[in-house]
């Protein structure tokens, strides 16, 4: 089992495919367990697992964002066993700021406040950008971008 690709870990954006491909050497060729956490996984409705003479590959497709975690690859045959590990990161989008409020309210400006969202999307989150829309309008404006940096 060669995971020297995976030295940096994998990283997937939502919703692309996470594929984990494992070029294997050994004879008999060995079976192929994958788990992430505590939990085995099979091939279901968004699972897939083939294993080959030479490769072994996991499919989860479509990404979500639970799908962040430590993978690892179990084989075993006849001979001998080992087992491996790829740390795995999936970046979304953050999902929206917690505790909005809109604190003051002027003909010419508006004070609002919130708290860092709960699910950062695998990334720090380094900036806001306000946008604004008339009620008589379709479109949105942006007034304002900051930075949290």
């Amino acid at each position: 089992m060669d995971l020297s690709g995976f030295k940096d870990g994998l990283e997937v954006i939502v919703p692309h495919p996470l594929v984990i491909r494992v070029p294997l050497l050994g004879y008999p060729t060995p079976t192929a367990k994958w788990s992430c956490g505590d939990k085995e996984l099979t091939a279901g409705d968004r699972v897939s697992i083939v294993t080959r003479s030479s490769y072994t590959e996991l499919t989860v497709a479509p990404s979500v964002r639970p799908d962040k975690g430590t993978y690892t690859l179990h084989l075993e045959n006849d001979v001998t066993s080992a087992f491996g590990e790829i740390e795995v990161n999936v970046i979304a989008s953050p999902s929206a700021p917690k505790d909005f409020k809109v604190s003051e309210v002027t003909r010419h400006h508006v004070h609002l406040m919130w708290e860092a969202p709960e699910h950062d999307g695998g990334s720090p989150v380094i900036g806001y950008q306000i946008e604004k829309k008339e009620v008589s309008r379709k479109t949105w404006v942006k007034v304002y971008l900051m930075s949290t940096l």
